[in-house]
């Protein structure tokens, strides 16, 4: 972070407790002091190393003396809610407290240049500087999201960092300088005078005409100093003449019109003149307007593809600290930079002259051990074969030899996020990788860069990281790994074009590397999307022949043979994977899926399990084989012993941050309460998980297809009305769009909350007409649910097509309540097509699970039917 100026104004005896802190010492018990950066009225900033998390931070510690009537609690309250703010044009905050009577805020440690430095530069061109502030727009767009104001938007809060990212600096912290000389452009108090007697941070120049007023200010007075810094970098000067003092630039800024900026596009010029006007009424309506009208002028090529098309600048030497220009250090002898490769377009083959860049061949820093040369050529080759458990364990003994190996722990990043075990734990190794960022080379910068929003933001920023792989890939068109990685980025998305791009990268990665794992396995996954089955299944062959030991290429094959209901098939390929890699929980635990559906005693299915946990990442392992053996004890009946164990896994998940584990463990809760008859009390858990949940993150997943499920039963025990349940899952549907088709969004929108055959038909006038499959995470589920709408809709033959499908997966360990309710309405559908032995089939599959049990509805409602139909048992 910057501070207010790079000197201190304080005298002597006004200085406390930060003035005794010495280079070298550890404070807080975790941060080794390094350099004293910078003096100010705030309190002093420090180049420090983070012992515990191995990174480098800068440490602000604050002055107390400056809090008479400003609390330091309230700066570090700030600071807290600004910390919820991930995103990557922001310089994030790590940790904030208080130690031997002094605050302190530990951020993100950044190298580059303020932008103040280049304001009336000759370089870079204006494409680049319209792609900054368009990048600045974007970070104020999350903050305002969040709630949060920044106040103080002026060049010498803004970093561009050594790679060209965009950093806004000191969101939440005020500034606070009372009694400015005149002329002083430092940030400074305005108080006003009114009732309230509200103090607004700002600088003068920069305010906004209601923020000089001494006004309540808003998003907008954001908004305003945006506009005056863009105008500043594009044309070189401020909107308006001024004096030297302070007063008479605040007076330019309420009575002056600036002049419309020439020299830039003129759709930017005309969005830079709106966030100028004096009234904010008359400004954009919001700073996602503002980046819309940057992005997509009509009439002129758009921004966001200009910007992409201007190789991102790199400067040899670089200043240490992204908010402090006094120290300059040479890292030309470090790692030298190189030229970016020309861009290659979206959609067209690479050039010629490109050169491949083989994975397993990546070189090391000189810097590290030669001991770890070849540890880390083992993880190469495994990370080729797609499979990143071994090549985990490989990184990891490169790592225990150097842990400052820069690409060592770039690449355990990026395994960790294949891995996908755990979003904290990910988060940790990608700050690891952050910390060492300045020793990587252009290529690996681009990957870490890349790879950021989708590990370090809140949730996953999807659309940023394919926006960086774009670049990436356009600079290095031939590198397997960035390609694969790409395109893994796009298939989150259901739109065709994204699922179109994300194949094409998956093969231009294999015609990089035909042996390349990653990518066939990406081309299956992108062809399922689309639904060409028989191509993806070919994809996994081809990629089998390559490395018949991938555990990437096994894993998909055992999945898909699950969902077609290939049971046996799945155990033969899990055993395959086992044998290539005998020490894989995800195999065991696959396996164990396998087995269940397979017809596999409880005991062989158990032990599959005991395998899971005891090859499991140590932070979930516990957790892990409490919730599968929780369901294991539902598919059989047993559900006592089910309901004892979900008890004890919402114990081990007391601390979990993780919304996914406690929504499905939750979810099992509720489920068996919903079997066994007490409805009530399980609306009542539903309503304390939603009350809950914003206080856990995302990471890579959250409620997803599961929310509607929710919402249902909180309208059919009146917890909430037919009205709030009717917005609740319209807004639910219109973001489920994004990732799952419109047919999926829709049944599982409908499909929960239908009770009635009323509400039924008119659910079933609504259903989309496309029918395009989809991979994505409720498309069994949602499958399920269209087979019940059709059911109560009287639409017996498109019930029992659905039903069947959906009875058909091997995923019984997996969804034993939502496969054993489907068998009983597939049985109701064929009592209603006629079709008694088929009923009867279905009725005696509910039967057999749970017909022992007592308290079972579903059971008992498969028992009422199948009396009735006159079924023999057996």
């Amino acid at each position: 972070m910057r501070d207010e100026a790079p000197q201190s104004r304080e005298a002597p005896e006004t200085q406390d407790a930060v003035a005794s802190v010495r280079m070298g010492m550890l404070f807080a018990e975790r941060y080794r002091l390094e350099l004293r950066i910078a003096t100010g009225g705030m309190g002093e900033l420090f180049r420090a190393f983070d012992v515990r998390l191995q990174r480098r931070v800068a440490l602000k510690m604050l002055r107390r003396d400056r809090y008479a009537s400003e609390p330091a609690e309230r700066i570090l309250r700030e600071a807290r809610a600004a910390a919820a703010l991930s995103h990557p044009n922001v310089v994030a905050i790590h940790d904030v407290g208080e130690r031997d009577c002094i605050p302190f805020i530990a951020m993100e440690y950044v190298q580059g240049k303020v932008l103040r430095d280049l304001i009336g530069a000759p370089e870079p061109p204006i494409e680049t500087r319209i792609r900054w502030m368009t990048d600045v727009a974007r970070a104020l767009e999350a903050a305002h999201e969040k709630g949060l104001v920044h106040r103080d938007i002026k060049p010498e809060n803004i970093m561009i960092g050594d790679d060209g990212v965009v950093k806004v600096l000191d969101f939440g912290i005020a500034h606070h300088r009372t009694n400015p000389p005149e002329g002083d452009l430092e940030s400074f108090d305005v108080a006003d005078v009114s009732e309230t007697s509200s103090r607004l941070a700002g600088t003068p120049g920069y305010m906004a005409p209601e923020q000089i007023r001494g006004e309540i200010v808003d998003a907008r007075a954001d908004q305003f100093a945006w506009g005056v810094t863009a105008y500043e970098l594009l044309g070189g000067k401020l909107p308006w003449v001024t004096g030297p003092r302070a007063v008479s630039i605040m007076a330019a800024a309420l009575a002056m019109d600036p002049p419309l900026l020439t020299g830039v596009p003129s759709p930017v010029a005309r969005t830079i003149q709106r966030a100028l006007a004096k009234n904010a009424d008359e400004r954009h309506p919001s700073m996602a307007a503002l980046v819309s009208a940057m992005d997509d002028s009509p009439g002129e090529l758009s921004l966001r593809a200009r910007a992409r098309a201007i190789p991102r600048p790199a400067w040899v030497a670089g200043l240490v600290m992204a908010i402090v220009a006094s120290m300059v250090v040479s890292r030309a002898m470090v790692h030298p930079r190189e030229a970016p490769a020309a861009p290659v377009a979206s959609g067209t083959p690479a050039s010629a002259s490109a050169a491949p860049v083989t994975l397993a061949a990546l070189p090391l820093s000189s810097s590290c051990r030669r001991e770890v040369e070849a540890p880390f050529r083992e993880g190469l080759r495994a990370a080729r074969e797609a499979t990143s458990e071994l090549a985990f364990r490989a990184f990891q003994k490169a790592n225990a030899i150097d842990p400052a190996c820069p690409e060592v722990e770039l690449q355990l990043a990026v395994t960790w996020h294949n891995l996908g075990y755990s979003i904290g734990l990910e988060r940790e190794q990608y700050h690891r990788a952050v910390s060492l960022r300045d020793g990587l080379g252009p290529r690996d910068r681009a990957l870490l860069d890349a790879l950021g929003p989708l590990v370090a933001t809140e949730p996953a920023d999807r659309a940023e990281a394919a926006r960086r792989f774009d670049d990436a890939v356009a600079r290095f068109p031939l590198d397997a790994q960035l390609l694969e990685l790409a395109g893994g980025a796009l298939l989150a998305s259901s739109d065709r074009p994204s699922l179109e791009r994300a194949l094409e990268l998956g093969r231009r990665a294999v015609q990089s590397d035909e042996a390349y794992a990653g990518g066939w396995e990406l081309q299956a996954r992108a062809l399922e999307a689309m639904g060409q089955f028989d191509e993806a299944a070919a994809a996994i062959e081809r990629c089998l022949d390559h490395a018949p030991g991938s555990a990437a290429c096994l894993a998909h094959r055992s999945r898909r043979q699950r969902a077609t209901g290939q049971c046996t098939e799945a155990v033969a390929t899990t055993r395959r994977w086992l044998a290539n890699v005998p020490t894989s929980a995800a195999a065991y635990l696959e396996l164990a899926n396998a087995l269940a559906a397979d017809g596999a005693s409880a005991e062989s299915v158990n032990m599959a399990l005991e395998q899971f946990r005891a090859n499991g990442p140590e932070d979930r392992r516990d957790a892990g084989y409490t919730y599968y053996r929780a369901l294991l004890a539902s598919l059989t009946g047993d559900f006592g012993r089910a309901e004892e164990l979900t008890g004890k896994l919402l114990g081990q998940l007391k601390n979990s941050p993780m919304a996914y584990e406690q929504l499905h463990a939750s979810l099992t809760l509720v489920n068996l309460m919903n079997e066994t008859g007490k409805g009530a009390q399980a609306a009542a858990l539903v309503d304390q998980f939603v009350r809950r949940k914003d206080a856990w993150v995302e990471g890579g997943a959250g409620a997803g297809p599961y929310e509607p499920v929710l919402l249902a039963m909180l309208l059919q025990h009146g917890k909430i009305s037919r009205e709030q349940w009717g917005f609740a899952a319209d807004r639910w549907e219109s973001r489920a769009r994004a990732t799952m088709t419109a047919r999926e969004a829709w049944a599982l929108h409908w499909g929960p909350a239908s009770e009635t055959r009323e509400v039924a038909l008119d659910a079933w006038s609504r259903r989309p007409a496309e029918v395009a499959p989809s991979s994505a995470d409720g498309g069994q589920l949602a499958e399920m649910y269209e087979g019940r709408l059709a059911l109560m809709a009287g639409q017996s033959a498109e019930a029992i097509r659905l039903l069947e499908s959906a009875t058909r997966s091997c995923d019984c360990l997996e969804r034993p309540f939502t496969t054993t309710l489907s068998h009983l309405w597939l049985g109701q559908a064929k009592e209603q097509s006629g079709d008694a032995a088929g009923a009867c089939a279905a009725y005696r599959v509910v039967l057999t699970r749970w017909g022992t049990s007592p308290r079972s509805v579903t059971a008992s409602e498969a028992k009422k039917r199948h009396v009735a139909l006159g079924c023999k048992d057996g």
